[in-house]
């Protein structure tokens, strides 16, 4: 299957983004997301292999992106001051209003010329960031809970 295909399987719609980052290897991204909705249901790692480009951008405004270590704790948000800030002790991204993949990318097709492998675009958005991802292949897996 295409890597579209692969995420065509899971419907990610409002799935919950558990984290993210680079493998410990680091040359693939992972992304372990709560799958709510649809067939199959669950928690998957969605690896993305020969990630060549990432972009983290906040989707969350200036003013409501704290500093304030209170909101990384789930006992310390409940007596936080700021109700107007996120509260990142949540642990979790919801992908809303989506993901995209770019069948037409151009980065993707830089990127293939450059590397002699085919390679893909992918654009996450999420409640909290956004993130667009360049990579050659993706694997989905069941993590061990």
């Amino acid at each position: 299957m295409t890597p579209e295909e692969t995420l065509n399987t899971y419907d990610l719609f409002d799935a919950t983004i558990l984290s993210h980052g680079f493998s410990a290897y680091m040359r693939d991204y992972q992304i372990t997301a709560k799958v709510h909705q649809g067939n199959p249901s669950g928690v998957y790692v969605f690896m993305l292999q020969g990630c060549v480009e990432s972009h983290y951008e906040p989707s969350i405004s200036p003013h409501a992106f704290s500093m304030d270590d209170e909101l990384l704790d789930l006992q310390k948000m409940k007596k936080a001051h700021k109700i107007d800030a996120f509260r990142w002790g949540v642990k979790g991204a919801e992908i809303y209003p989506g993901w995209t993949y770019f069948s037409n990318s151009q980065k993707a097709k830089v990127w293939t010329e450059k590397m002699g492998y085919s390679m893909h675009e992918v654009k996450f958005e999420t409640n909290v960031y956004k993130l667009n991802i360049i990579f050659h292949n993706l694997k989905v897996t069941q993590p061990d809970l």
